[in-house]
């Protein structure tokens, strides 16, 4: 639980976000990462802070919601699923410009911080992977629904029969780097399999998730 609530305050004390870092810090008087006076241990006290004060009102706003989504998304049928993902795979492409230009101002961050070519590669987005973004959402789309299969079936001796069936596991939680097309595959897999997802990318690829 306490790996998701710190995985829900990403919005929220997000590194690559300006206003919402700054903000949230602010509030807890601990200045925002690339203020050179703050330390790690200065950035672990006000998440702690930001968790406990969350707590105190009852519940992450974030988790909430992701909470109640896993509960629809149990419930809806295979066909709406795929539906929604052969939409989001359209969006996507449509959408293809403004997911590039959010790119750009990620990859430009980036370049001014210093990030290691070989992660600057895994940022940087073009048509092409925005293609490739759309096309994997399709392929999920056509894949056997998971929720309601039966992995195992077995009979007692008294003629009670005992199956093992897939369903959904509610709500998970998503860490990663910053890879923007990792934001469409983590979802489509979380939807297709029936559960809400928290994600949170890495602060350099912030933008593009965004728009993804």
């Amino acid at each position: 639980l306490d790996a998701l609530a710190l995985g829900a305050l990403g919005p929220v004390v997000h590194d690559g976000d300006p206003q919402g870092d700054g903000q949230a810090l602010e509030e807890l008087g601990v200045p925002g990462r690339r203020h050179p006076d703050v330390t790690p241990a200065q950035r672990q006290q006000a998440v702690v802070a930001l968790v406990e004060r969350d707590r105190h009102h009852g519940e992450l706003p974030l988790g909430r919601a992701a909470r109640d989504a896993a509960r629809r998304l149990a419930r809806i049928s295979a066909e709406q699923k795929r539906h929604a993902l052969l939409t989001a795979a359209d969006r996507l492409r449509a959408d293809s410009a403004v997911i590039l230009n959010a790119n750009e101002a990620d990859v430009a961050a980036a370049l001014e911080h210093g990030l290691a070519p070989a992660m600057l590669d895994r940022l940087r987005l073009d048509q092409q992977r925005v293609e490739a973004m759309a096309s994997g959402l399709e392929t999920i789309a056509d894949l056997p629904d998971p929720v309601g299969a039966l992995i195992d079936e077995s009979q007692r001796p008294n003629g009670l029969v005992i199956q093992r069936v897939r369903v959904p596991i509610g709500v998970i939680g998503i860490i990663y780097e910053s890879r923007p097309n990792v934001t469409a595959d983590a979802a489509a897999l979380c939807i297709k399999s029936g559960n809400a997802v928290i994600l949170r990318g890495g602060s350099e690829s912030y933008f593009s998730s965004r728009a993804i």
